[in-house]
């Protein structure tokens, strides 16, 4: 995973399919700015001794991603709603498990020709049949994790949520739309 540090801004790229393997460096980068004992590569380089409380002031987070994996998402959002530091979601295309990741920062910004995405949440599942009923059962908690966060922190209603489960279809966003609907706070 590419990172950046810019001054005092830790920019990182979820730029890749949701999953362990894309989330997991963002959650250990996030994780580490927020640990009081780090520096940026700017004061490992001069030397610096005195380490200030917390040397990152912001997370950037480039979000271009069509979704992926509800549980490395969910892992990913732990740490975003965990940190100290602010964390802005700078968001190009965001579907799917995106699209939730990106309501959970703080901050969330939409290039003026970027767009979101979200539909009911989906899985395959193999097994016997006790096996699947519980892959269901935990895909309802996983669900109802998802519409809280989505109510919570959007303009959204339960019925606007209930409208696009129902159609079974993805439902799209563009930028001038995500700003009435909450689901961003500016358009870059």
């Amino acid at each position: 995973m590419e990172e950046k540090v810019i001054g005092r801004t830790l920019y990182l790229y979820l730029h890749d399919e949701v999953s362990d393997l894309s989330c997991q460096p963002i959650i250990e980068q996030i994780t580490m700015a927020n640990d009081s004992s780090y520096m940026t590569a700017d004061e490992h380089i001069d030397g610096a001794v005195e380490k200030a409380k917390h040397p990152i002031e912001k997370i950037v987070l480039s979000i271009n991603s069509g979704g992926g994996y509800v549980d490395s998402g969910m892992a990913l959002i732990n740490v975003i709603e965990a940190s100290k530091i602010p964390i802005e979601a700078d968001i190009h295309w965001g579907a799917s498990m995106a699209f939730v990741i990106a309501q959970a920062c703080h901050v969330r910004k939409m290039y003026k020709r970027g767009k979101m995405m979200w539909h009911n949440i989906s899985s395959g599942v193999q097994g016997d049949h006790e096996t699947m009923k519980e892959t269901i059962k935990q895909m309802e908690q996983d669900k109802k994790l998802i519409d809280k966060l989505i109510l919570d922190r959007t303009k959204l209603e339960e019925k606007d949520l209930k409208s696009i489960y129902r159609t079974k279809k993805d439902r799209y966003f563009y930028a001038d739309e995500c700003i009435k609907l909450g689901l961003i706070d500016s358009i870059i």
